[in-house]
């Protein structure tokens, strides 16, 4: 899910999907997905900039915890919530801010996580006979 974005495009210059423009400027936005609400979360990490120098942050939240309020720069860069050994369940929400309206970049997001259950059964093998 996505709100606050008014205008979505790619930037051909290699930063990513880019989130506003000059004409269609956006002050905050935010990305969430339920999809991994029944998994263990651990780490997630998203590549991400600005179009030009303000005081924008980046917030990654997993199930309960929160990152610190990453300062955005206009080059790519990692900004990673890594949850440890507190693995958490739950929604993931990514939140941009800023106090003037820039476009945002979002190269990449990974996210690392363990299925709370896996309902595959143990695989069973057999070996054929043959008939001569």
């Amino acid at each position: 899910n996505s709100s606050g974005a008014n205008s979505i495009g790619w930037n051909t210059s290699g930063k990513g999907i880019q989130f506003g423009s000059t004409s269609a400027v956006c002050s905050s936005f935010t990305l969430s997905t339920s999809a991994f609400s029944e998994c263990k979360i651990k780490k997630v990490t998203v590549t991400s900039s600005m179009a030009s120098a303000c005081d924008a942050e980046l917030t990654i939240k997993a199930g309960g915890t929160t990152s610190e309020a990453y300062a955005l720069t206009t080059s790519n860069a990692d900004y990673t919530l890594d949850v440890g050994s507190a693995i958490e369940k739950g929604d993931i929400t990514i939140s941009w801010t800023a106090s003037k309206k820039r476009a945002y970049y979002v190269k990449s997001i990974a996210i690392v996580y363990v299925p709370d259950k896996i309902d595959a059964e143990n695989p069973t093998f057999t070996t054929p006979t043959d008939s001569i």
